[in-house]
């Protein structure tokens, strides 16, 4: 009887396993475009939208950007970014925006840890406003 209780448990701790695996796997990639996304995690998604001849950042409106840690859109024709479009990825860490137009600082979620916007038109970075930010762990590249 013992036997087929943990045969049971068994059973059920691998079915729920590739449920699980197959959500991260199976990210629908419509709701990314014209970027890429990958899961990492259930809760961590990567955004990757470098090399698409982009002129403005994508809406993302249908994504969970609360579920986004890294955002890379370097290599585009960006110039203007609305200044409060990454507040909303509230849990941000790493930002990639090198080798655009990019002329005015934008604000930051506190989460942010890492920033790289080398070869672009920035003439200054003390614009950029992070609320409420520990200015000790953020690493302007």
């Amino acid at each position: 009887r013992l036997n087929l209780v943990l045969s049971c448990i068994l059973h059920l701790f691998l079915f729920t396993h590739s449920l699980y695996a197959r959500r991260i796997d199976t990210f629908d990639q419509r709701l990314c475009s014209p970027c890429i996304c990958q899961r990492i995690t259930e809760l961590s998604l990567l955004v990757n939208c470098s090399s698409r001849n982009l002129s403005l950042l994508p809406p993302l409106d249908l994504l969970p950007v609360s579920d986004i840690v890294s955002f890379n859109f370097s290599y585009n024709q960006i110039s203007d970014i609305d200044q409060d479009y990454f507040l909303r990825f509230t849990n941000l860490e790493n930002l990639y925006g090198s080798s655009n137009r990019i002329q005015r600082p934008f604000n930051l979620p506190d989460s942010i840890v890492s920033v790289k916007l080398d070869s672009n038109s920035l003439r200054t970075v003390s614009g950029f406003f992070i609320p409420n930010a520990t200015y000790g762990k953020l690493y302007m590249i």
